[in-house]
């Protein structure tokens, strides 16, 4: 169990160091020194990666496109019959 005196456990934003604030007023990471109250927000993208991510081609799926990425990840070759085996007595 975590102890009351260690304060609040953070993980630094610039270099994912986790460290505990030891209930002071500014949480600062011990490594970098990095201030958490200046940490970007999750979820919010910069206006930066914003025309990045209009700048960015979508690609379209195709129908045969999926066919082999569902073969790749079954590992099982297209022109193998799979069909279950009939067996005769």
């Amino acid at each position: 169990m975590v102890d009351a005196k260690w304060g609040k456990r953070y993980t630094c934003f610039k270099c994912d160091t986790r460290f505990y604030d030891l209930n002071k007023p500014d949480a600062v990471c011990p490594k970098c020194e990095a201030n958490q109250s200046k940490a970007p927000q999750k979820g919010v993208l910069s206006a930066a990666a914003k025309a990045r991510r209009k700048l960015m081609p979508v690609e379209e799926s195709s129908e045969e496109d999926d066919t082999k990425a569902e073969t790749d990840r079954l590992d099982i070759d297209p022109l193998e019959d799979t069909s279950p085996l009939k067996v005769e007595i």
